[in-house]
């Protein structure tokens, strides 16, 4: 079963019954290349996001680390010093050390807690 340029032109090799019986299997193949196309595109997609995400973290990891190290520099006892003279605040520094805290006195297993509640 030949088909020469003039049948293909002209459409006849449609009418044929071969190429009946094979429509099935080419509508088939038809539909995996346009899913297979959608599948190339969308992973061309999902690369580029990938990219575009990795970028946006890398700037976001320098941008943590600028933070953080200028936080770090901030909160040293001689930049909060500088910080309270230039704003003339009037705080010192104190000289007395301070005292430690004696530990509470362990409260008995059998002694029990009153609460506002309960002194009605």
């Amino acid at each position: 079963m030949k088909f020469r340029l003039t049948d293909i032109l002209s459409g006849r090799f449609l009418s044929d019954s071969g190429f009946v019986k094979r429509l099935p299997a080419i509508l088939y193949i038809v539909l995996l290349t346009i899913i297979y196309m959608y599948n190339i595109f969308d992973g061309q997609k999902r690369y580029r996001e990938i990219l575009r995400v990795e970028r946006e973290i890398s700037r976001l990891k320098v941008t943590a680390t600028t933070l953080q190290a200028e936080r770090i520099s901030a909160t040293k006892e001689s930049r909060i010093m500088e910080e309270i003279a230039r704003r003339k605040i009037p705080l010192f520094e104190t000289t007395i050390p301070p005292k430690p805290l004696e530990p509470l006195p362990s409260v008995p297993a059998s002694v029990t807690v009153s609460t506002h509640a309960n002194k009605q």
